[in-house]
């Protein structure tokens, strides 16, 4: 878990003086999460699940077995704990004219096990708390989807009909996810002090929230118009714009104060947000702040930011191959 907070991007990034980039030995992938000190990365590598660190290189943590359809299977890893242990994700298996998904949690020493539930309810986990206590993500039955939270790996909490859980904070007290009764869809936190807090149910507006702050105080996540947006107590919502009239896009990640924000645009590529200087091209800004050589590259999207915001982890291109990446700022 998390036991600081970092300074704004702008606070310290005078004190920042190199960069680096290492392509992972992960060829074809997206990467989804990282373990806080980036050494852990988990994510997909179509059809599988792929668990790369440092010491062992890249794992594949298999399928789980859904008997309610057929025996091809998909799998991909979306979240892991801030040591590394666990990481959760989802299995789709597919027959001939269905589909069934199960979330499982994923240990070294227990394997892959689902979480929580019926067995005939359908399940999708989307993010997990950094102690991997809480998981946080969706149900669906012939009634319809639910937000869910699952506490050491058992189903804790069910929301109303029609609300999709995305997003638990570090600390495990706030949970984000938009509830889709209000017009559009509308983005909501909840935590087990306040309950649900409703944030932006203006005109319809639908805001799809993908990362959150170690306080839940930001959250951050594609808007209404396909472009990335920050939410902050203080302000409300924000969008953040794009760096070309074509683009489209999402944050995917923050830092712990929420003071700065990556994720994709399209067609520009990963971007990176700061309080002070706005949005920003992730290559460019590698290029011109920190003078890193970054010819053959095409950073296409940004996945991951730690804590401190000194470890960028994301997907691209390499001289024509697409490549898992990872940029470290020191």
């Amino acid at each position: 878990m998390r036991s600081f907070r970092c300074l704004p991007w702008f606070l310290f990034a005078h004190s920042l003086h190199a960069a680096s980039i290492e392509a992972l030995p992960i060829k074809d992938a997206v990467p989804y999460s990282a373990a806080e000190d980036g050494k852990i990365v988990v994510g997909g590598m179509y059809p599988n699940a792929f668990i790369w660190n440092l010491t062992d290189g890249i794992a594949n943590p298999g399928h789980l077995q859904i008997p309610q359809s057929g025996p091809n299977n998909t799998t991909e890893a979306v979240g892991v704990s801030s040591d590394g242990r666990m990481v959760i994700g989802n299995s789709t298996a597919y027959g001939q004219t269905t589909q069934f998904t199960r979330a499982f949690v994923w240990t070294k020493k227990r394997g892959m096990r689902p979480l929580g539930g019926s067995k005939n309810t359908e399940s999708h986990a989307w993010s997990i708390s950094a102690n991997g206590k809480l998981v946080v993500g969706t149900i669906s039955s012939d009634r319809g989807q639910q937000a869910a939270v699952w506490r050491n790996g058992k189903l804790a909490k069910r929301f109303r009909f029609g609300t999709v859980g995305t997003v638990v904070s570090a600390d495990g007290h706030w949970v984000a996810g938009f509830d889709g009764n209000a017009g559009d869809g509308g983005l909501f936190r909840w935590s087990k002090k306040t309950g649900v807090q409703d944030l932006d149910f203006s005109d319809g507006a639908f805001n799809y929230p993908q990362a959150m702050s170690d306080d839940g105080d930001a959250i951050v996540g594609q808007g209404s118009d396909s472009t990335p947006f920050r939410w902050t107590l203080e302000s409300g919502i924000q969008s953040l714009g794009i760096l070309r009239e074509d683009d489209t896009g999402y944050a995917t990640s923050v830092n712990a104060d929420g003071s700065v924000v990556v994720g994709a645009l399209s067609p520009t590529g990963a971007f990176i947000w700061t309080q002070k200087n706005g949005l920003r091209e992730l290559k460019a800004t590698l290029e011109s702040d920190f003078s890193l050589d970054l010819t053959g590259w095409h950073l296409s999207g940004a996945r991951w930011i730690s804590s401190d915001g000194t470890i960028i982890i994301g997907h691209g291109i390499l001289n024509g191959t697409a490549r898992t990446w990872v940029v470290r700022l020191t």
